[in-house]
């Protein structure tokens, strides 16, 4: 049983190692752990309960007093990006959706039906290759799109819109994928947004997810006062190191409860790595994961964003 328990409380302050030297090191590695970390501390304070079960409690004092305060550190890191609460919200709403249906997906008619009835205002669908088929039926009910065809060669990021897509621009953020970054400004009821999409690399392959975050934080709507709305696969949580830098240096903010997106297998174990985000004053009312797959390695996400200005704003 001591070596058990010796096992267990090793094991346990192993994972909250783990959750620690993504706080001091900036590494590709640290940086992919870093958006597992509450998972890692939860995992730790589960080794630690079982210890404490089992009657091994000076085994389990330290772990278990060191994930309880992880937990307390990462919800606060889950908090410190969500945006203000809104009361008396005016001015228009736009209704979105981001979707990654997977680029090999079987059920891409589902897909576009969902597209159609969805009354959307915009779309972000990545991985969209299966959708090209159904792009003259989609333009009824979405006369604008960047992608498929429309100032690309590739068909894999697509934005969809009801609205004219102005000063578009579609370019590559990394060094893998091409045109996986698309910007573009839509009006509303005279109330113009910046609306952007992109898919970012997996960060388990070197460098590339820091150096695509980087990329899209340096661009010019950083410095715009317009609304903005953020959306694509990011491919980690808001937990981890780059996420929050980008998250910190571009100004966006977050849904205060962010849906689970990946994966479909086991959604209540998983992680909210599809993300809509908002910079003030545009505000999301309301996000929603969509609860059918459809075919998809993620669930989609829907969202409900004013970009009007929101009177007696509170953190």
């Amino acid at each position: 049983m001591k070596t058990i328990s010796t096992l267990l409380s090793a094991s346990a302050l192993l994972a909250l190692i783990l959750c620690v030297i993504p706080v001091f090191s900036n590494s590709w590695f640290f940086s992919f752990i870093g958006g597992m970390r509450l998972h890692l501390a939860i995992f730790a304070l589960i080794l630690s309960l079982l210890l404490l079960a089992t009657g091994q409690w000076p085994n389990s004092i330290v772990p278990l007093g060191l994930s309880l305060a992880m937990l307390v550190y990462l919800n606060y890191l889950g908090t410190h990006f969500e945006q203000p609460v809104a009361v008396n919200k005016t001015g228009p709403k736009l209704k979105v959706v981001e979707f990654n249906i997977l680029e090999s997906n079987t059920q891409a008619d589902k897909v576009a039906a969902f597209l159609q009835s969805a009354d959307a205002d915009i779309a972000f669908i990545l991985e969209a290759g299966t959708m090209a088929s159904h792009l003259p039926q989609l333009s009824k009910t979405y006369p604008y799109r960047l992608g498929c065809g429309e100032k690309t060669q590739t068909c894999d990021l697509l934005i969809l819109s009801r609205h004219p897509l102005q000063n578009a621009i579609v370019t590559s953020i990394g060094k893998l994928r091409p045109d996986r970054y698309m910007q573009a400004r839509i009006t509303v009821s005279d109330q113009t947004v910046t609306v952007i999409g992109m898919h970012l690399t997996k960060p388990y392959y070197d460098d590339f997810h820091i150096d695509e975050l980087q990329t899209a934080g340096q661009r010019g709507w950083r410095q715009s006062k317009e609304p903005v709305i953020v959306a694509g696969d990011f491919n980690s949580s808001i937990l981890a190191g780059d996420m929050q830098r980008f998250l910190r240096v571009t100004g966006l903010r977050t849904a205060a409860h962010q849906p689970k997106t990946w994966p479909v297998a086991a959604p209540s174990l998983g992680l909210a790595i599809d993300h809509i985000f908002v910079r003030p004053p545009a505000h999301i009312d309301r996000l929603q994961r969509i609860e059918d797959n459809l075919g998809s390695n993620h669930y989609g996400l829907t969202a409900e964003i004013s970009i009007g200005e929101s009177d007696n704003a509170q953190n």
